[in-house]
């Protein structure tokens, strides 16, 4: 609620992105037009310009107000407490004021900014500056995280620390690239590790090892444009992500069938072809650890309804 008194108005705004819990903000009134404000923020006769679009909102706001005028100046009271939470219900694990931070990530790997909730967090080193995705990736160690683990926090959007990234299932943060975390997710890495050795024959792999064959294979070299496979549908494990031609936009499989995943989740679904090449998206290696009885965790919307007698 905004409450004009004399020439100013002070508005409370809760869960602001960066920790702001207070806007103040002078403005001219009608009755004071020759008393004018300018200072190093706002200077008439030129638009504030807001980083978030919350600001912007405010902005809106106060000039629906009777007697405002465009003579702003806003003072911003940060709040220096660290939120005393796990890191899973940090700001970035939901979307405040319906505007979502740009976080998730889709079974191509690209960091997006949809509504849509994940069931792990994870990362691929410092891959922002401020609030904004300035990078793809920072290194060939891409993991995926569990969203709570022995009660820890850590503030979200830290500078020089690692970004904190979302994904839907395991399924999709397979098809981006990410391996399991080899701390928090311990029982899930050996596993993983236990998979890849019995799909591709080998012995059991390093975590160093991993990163390296699993770039190579998510990557195009010199570059970050995303690598497809070629596969047999015939053997692609459940949990596996496809691009398929029609209608182009990537598919789980499950059982006899294909799930496009969209950016609310789990759409339309289509049996599984029988025959031919499919263009994968989820890395062979990953794939073969699939082959090989990981139990991969896919979102309970992907798996078939149940069918009535």
């Amino acid at each position: 609620m905004l409450q004009l008194a004399g020439d100013r108005a002070h508005l409370t705004v809760d869960e602001l992105p960066h920790g702001i819990d207070n806007v103040l903000l002078v403005l001219r009134q009608a009755s004071h037009r020759d008393r004018g404000v300018d200072t190093p923020a706002f200077r008439p006769g030129r638009e504030p310009r807001f980083t978030s679009p919350e600001m912007s909102a405010v902005f809106d706001s106060v000039f629906a107000c009777p007697g405002a005028r465009a003579d702003l100046l806003i003072t911003i009271k940060r709040n220096t407490r660290r939120p005393a939470r796990p890191v899973a219900r940090g700001y970035s694990a939901q979307y405040i004021s319906g505007v979502p931070e740009r976080n998730r990530v889709t079974p191509m790997g690209d960091i997006v900014a949809i509504p849509l909730r994940g069931a792990w967090t994870g990362n691929r080193g410092i891959v922002h500056a401020g609030h904004e995705i300035v990078r793809f990736h920072a290194s060939d160690l891409w993991i995926t995280c569990a969203l709570e683990f022995r009660g820890r926090w850590r503030e979200q959007w830290l500078p020089h620390r690692w970004t904190h990234l979302y994904f839907h299932d395991e399924a999709v943060s397979f098809a981006a690239g990410h391996r399991p975390c080899g701390e928090c997710r311990r029982e899930s890495y050996r596993a993983y590790r236990a998979a890849w050795a019995g799909g591709l024959g080998t012995g059991l792999p390093s975590a160093a090892y991993m990163n390296r064959q699993l770039h190579a294979e998510r990557i195009v070299r010199g570059s970050h444009r995303r690598r497809l496979h070629a596969a047999s549908w015939a053997d692609l494990p459940d949990g596996a992500f496809v691009l398929p031609d029609t209608p182009g936009a990537p598919a789980v499989v499950a059982g006899g069938e294909l799930i496009t995943w969209t950016h609310n989740g789990y759409g339309t679904r289509r049996p599984r072809p029988r025959h031919g090449e499919a263009r994968l998206i989820t890395l062979p290696s990953t794939v073969a650890a699939l082959r090989a009885g990981y139990p991969v965790q896919i979102d309970p919307t992907a798996r078939s309804p149940v069918r009535g007698p």
